[in-house]
């Protein structure tokens, strides 16, 4: 007998990135999540955020990252001042705007260890009133 997957709603999550003021060029770590606990397969990620002064160009990005503990304590490198040194989970493209933008991925992976998003602005002007909603989640056999 074949498994069927549905579709099962995801469970809200605090980043730790809300109302937040982003420069160009930095680094915006929120805060823990354990997913040792809960064993989430997946994640999704929504992103908003505002050039108000001047229209970042078009094209540029910002990028997400699940910054991972896998001994329980030690974060792999990524933080306010530390670049990841790796490839994004996500990235967001700007729209090169002032208005309010909002962006969401796909179902991104998740590896079963406590973790931390970090975003990193790859705009060309600050953003304000950024928020990072989180939402994790695995789907339902039947």
């Amino acid at each position: 007998m074949a498994t069927t997957f549905q579709w099962k709603a995801f469970s809200g999550t605090t980043s730790g990135i809300s109302a937040a003021s982003m420069s160009a060029g930095v680094n915006l770590l929120g805060s823990e999540i354990d997913n040792s606990s809960n064993l989430d397969r997946f994640a999704k990620a929504e992103l908003r955020w505002t050039c108000s002064a001047t229209a970042s160009s078009a094209g540029t990005t910002v990028e997400l990252y699940f910054i991972y503990a896998l001994d329980g304590s030690n974060y792999e490198d990524g933080a306010a001042g530390v670049d990841p040194n790796r490839t994004p989970d996500w990235i967001f493209r700007n729209s090169g705007t002032t208005a309010a933008q909002r962006r969401t991925s796909p179902k991104l992976d998740i590896d079963p260890f406590k973790f931390k998003p970090l975003i990193k602005s790859e705009l060309s002007q600050k953003a304000v009133s950024v928020y990072l909603t989180l939402q994790t989640g695995n789907d339902q056999s039947v």
